[in-house]
């Protein structure tokens, strides 16, 4: 089989949302296709013709990575499939008390979730069209310190019940899927890693509950606490003035799934972007995808840089994660690698996504962050040879 001897990665114009593309060769039908994230909260028409113009009809995707089920990342996962043929999905596991947790932020945050696809994965994706063949893969939870005594935090059953709908395999996070996806007659001319990771911030989960448990003097598991917020008007403000407080200005955001895409053997191979012809600038080939991950804090830093530690040197591009939010941005990020910098969000997001704190600390280092908006001419590429 020919070989494929370019990678062009693209960063494009969804506003408050994620639409980013992998293509290994640059031939439609014979390249092949990674997508990370599916969605926009600013203009979904607007993303549903950058499928169709990023994707011939019916071209194969090799794999798709959701990094969360918040409406930005992936309320437009079901026109990738009208138009593709998607023969991987890869997501991160919930369990039911997290899925609690996210139920109460859209209630009380008016965040919008595909709950469809959270709640009821198999027969949700069942009913994509094209999904017949599509093979679903739940990356299970990276280890956490911390486990609420009434919280069986490590229940997957929802995942693991074959009586309807499609089968998933459950996945350890830190895995290589890139063994999954391709063997030895693939057009990809080297080994090419792909190494998701189900973080799930159990600290900001623990600080809520133990609020929670401070006001009504008791504990009270996460599915209770939905239940009281539903049925209970005295309750309901009680609950929101609560969240409020653990949450300023900010939603949950307690699972997201990164994602490291890189060369196994990185060794004379580098990035370059579309300004390299003025910018000269050359980094490491691999990617960091961040989704919403939370890298504000010591231990939240220190988690990401121990999972990611053997492929740190290899980062040369890294999305910001939340959209450049303050509650979310680390500047390690920027001191600890040598990388093309992009931050998605829309021109006129509520949220003041990207913050101004944030540009800030790009500014006072001499780096400038690519900002992909919903403008056409925001789009951002970066490019990798495969020839040694």
């Amino acid at each position: 089989m020919k070989k494929n001897t370019v990678m062009a990665r693209s960063f494009l114009p969804v506003g408050q949302g994620a639409f980013y593309c992998e293509h290994f060769g640059s031939e439609p039908g014979k390249r092949i296709n990674i997508v990370y994230d599916c969605g926009s909260t600013t203009d979904r028409l607007a993303l549903r013709n950058l499928i169709n113009c990023t994707f011939a009809e019916n071209e194969e995707i090799e794999a798709v990575f959701i990094s969360h089920f918040d409406d930005d990342h992936v309320n437009e996962l079901e026109a990738l499939f009208d138009r593709c043929m998607v023969k991987h999905l890869f997501l991160p596991v919930l369990t039911p008390m997290i899925r609690s947790i996210i139920e109460l932020d859209r209630r009380i945050n008016q965040v919008g979730y595909d709950l469809d696809l959270m709640d009821d994965t198999k027969l949700t994706v069942s009913d994509y069209p094209n999904a017949d063949n599509t093979v679903i893969h739940a990356i299970l939870p990276a280890e956490d310190a911390y486990n609420p005594e009434f919280d069986n935090t490590n229940d997957y059953s929802a995942y693991e019940m074959p009586e309807y709908g499609k089968e998933i395999n459950l996945i350890d996070s830190g895995t290589d899927v890139g063994d999954i996806l391709f063997d030895a007659d693939s057009a990809l001319p080297m080994k090419w890693r792909f190494v998701p990771y189900n973080f799930r911030n159990l600290a900001k989960y623990k600080k809520l509950m133990d609020a929670v448990t401070k006001e009504y003097k008791c504990k009270i598991n996460p599915n209770k606490l939905l239940d009281m917020y539903l049925t209970n008007f005295s309750d309901r403000a009680k609950i929101t003035r609560i969240y409020k407080k653990v949450f300023p200005g900010a939603n949950a955001n307690i699972n997201s799934m990164t994602l490291f895409s890189g060369p196994a053997d990185a060794d004379a191979l580098f990035q370059e972007d579309m300004y390299a012809y003025c910018s000269k600038k050359r980094t490491a080939p691999g990617c960091l995808f961040l989704g919403d991950y939370d890298a504000c804090g010591v231990q939240k830093w220190k988690q990401l840089l121990d999972k990611y530690d053997e492929y740190w040197s290899e980062i040369g591009c890294l999305q910001v994660p939340h959209h450049g939010s303050r509650h979310n941005f680390n500047t390690k990020l920027l001191t600890s690698l040598d990388a093309f910098y992009v931050i998605s969000a829309g021109t006129s997001n509520r949220f003041m996504h990207p913050h101004p704190a944030v540009m800030d600390e790009f500014m006072v280092r001499g780096i400038t962050p690519h900002l992909v908006t919903e403008l056409p001419g925001s789009a951002y590429y970066t490019y990798c040879s495969l020839k040694k």
